[in-house]
């Protein structure tokens, strides 16, 4: 059967593409090991406190010297969920879903996210590295970034969102119906070294959507970059729209 559409060919991938590297990568923690072999150090942000459940964490955190009180509490198994602590003050019903992640069983024969299973649960405080970021989120194919979806303006109002090629081009399509569609797009200074370590990330897999930010600091270092994380089935492959469609014929190679 033909594979025209984003859904299609993710749930393809999630079905056919049993590399080993992806259970790896999908451990919020694991994947920064992978980061640092393929990039260097420098390129994912710290983590601070690792434990086995939230009141371990707690604790270590108040016996760890000088630790940040401005941080993020995140559990390495989770698929979205952030507690955000904000001078010390965290937000008590984020961290009950971070504790949630302990039990959590995933079914992936049934949801088709088999790379969850078997990650044993950890959670774990990690560097803040700033409000609102802009989030480029580069969707590769077969060892190559594609196109980048880039979010923006999260933390201020209605998400906007705004799909772009290689160049920094503005596609017409709406890739996710859940943002404010804007066509719009100023490319950063080290775009091109954004689209180097996307490609380099993106190399083993035949689909993975590397998640990126851009702290636009200029420095000697060049490590305004992070990582945030590699995604091998966002929304499991279910986006709503048309635009999914004209995003997959970007897919070359699945």
């Amino acid at each position: 059967m033909s594979r025209i559409s984003f859904n299609e060919k993710l749930k393809w991938s999630m079905q056919n593409d049993r590399n080993p590297l992806k259970p790896e990568c999908t451990d919020k923690l694991k994947v920064k090991e992978y980061v640092n072999e393929k990039l260097g150090s420098g390129f994912v942000p710290k983590v601070f406190v690792i434990a086995k459940d939230v009141k371990e964490l707690l604790e270590k955190v108040t016996n760890y010297e000088d630790h940040p009180q401005t941080c993020l509490i995140k559990s390495n198994n989770d698929s979205g969920g952030v507690a955000f602590v904000n001078d010390g003050q965290v937000d008590q019903e984020k961290l009950e879903l971070v504790e949630k992640y302990k039990n959590k069983v995933y079914h992936g024969f049934i949801d088709g996210e088999w790379f969850y299973e078997g990650i044993e649960y950890k959670c774990f405080t990690e560097e803040y590295l700033g409000f609102n970021l802009i989030d480029y989120k580069f969707h590769c194919s077969a060892g190559e970034p594609r196109f980048c979806q880039v979010i923006r303006d999260r933390n201020i109002g209605k998400t906007n969102e705004v799909c772009v090629d290689l160049d920094g081009n503005c596609y017409d399509f709406h890739f996710d119906i859940n943002f404010n569609l804007v066509k719009q797009f100023e490319k950063p200074k080290n775009w091109e070294r954004m689209k180097e370590i996307a490609k380099i990330l993106c190399n083993p897999f035949d689909y993975v959507r590397v998640d990126m930010y851009n702290l636009n600091i200029e420095d000697s270092t060049n490590k305004s970059l992070f990582i945030g994380e590699l995604t091998f089935a966002p929304m499991s492959g279910n986006y709503r729209g048309t635009g999914q469609v004209e995003a997959g014929k970007l897919l070359i190679g699945i």
